[in-house]
């Protein structure tokens, strides 16, 4: 008997501790966008690039607080030319932005990272920041990384420009 109240104790008191801690849950919200742009010359000469360009960003949750913690950045392309060969370039290190595309937050420093791609594809921007912030679950905020692809010697539309954002908030 003395064993089974014993038992029950415990068995009360640890259901108590577990009940009462913090639910804490890890995740990652990610965006990816992969695009083809062709350039033709006014001889009639074409060339294309197709860009991938994503962002990522884990985060903690506890209560109605996210704190975010690693987020990266990627922008790789292909190309098929015979004359000229396209560029892509970024417009900045990924960044906070509101929903009017306003930057709410900018990350310093920015460190390289190693990516896998296949035969073919040139790495364009590659890189990861871990600086930890925090914000309401609810905030209406973007992680974003805008790209410029081009051809300059063609003279028809020489230039485009796109960008990927995953969404941060529940809001």
């Amino acid at each position: 008997m003395k064993k089974r109240v014993g038992l029950l104790f415990c068995m009360v008191i640890s259901m108590f501790i577990l009940g009462s801690s913090e639910n804490v849950q890890a995740a990652t919200l990610a965006d990816r966008s992969e695009k083809t742009y062709v350039f033709v010359s006014t001889d009639g000469e074409a060339c294309s690039a197709t860009v991938s360009a994503s962002v990522t960003q884990e985060y903690t949750e506890n209560g109605a607080i996210r704190s975010y913690t690693t987020r990266c950045g990627y922008i790789t392309y292909s190309y098929a030319a015979a004359y000229t060969i396209p560029q892509v370039t970024y417009s900045s290190d990924p960044k906070y932005v509101d929903s009017n595309g306003n930057t709410v937050r900018t990350f310093s420093p920015w460190t390289n990272q190693q990516v896998l791609i296949s035969v073919g594809t040139k790495v364009r921007y590659s890189k990861k920041n871990t600086t930890t912030v925090g914000y309401s679950n609810n905030n209406g905020y973007y992680l974003t990384q805008g790209y410029m692809v081009g051809n300059s010697d063609y003279m028809v539309v020489p230039w485009y420009g796109n960008s990927v954002k995953a969404k941060l908030g529940n809001s």
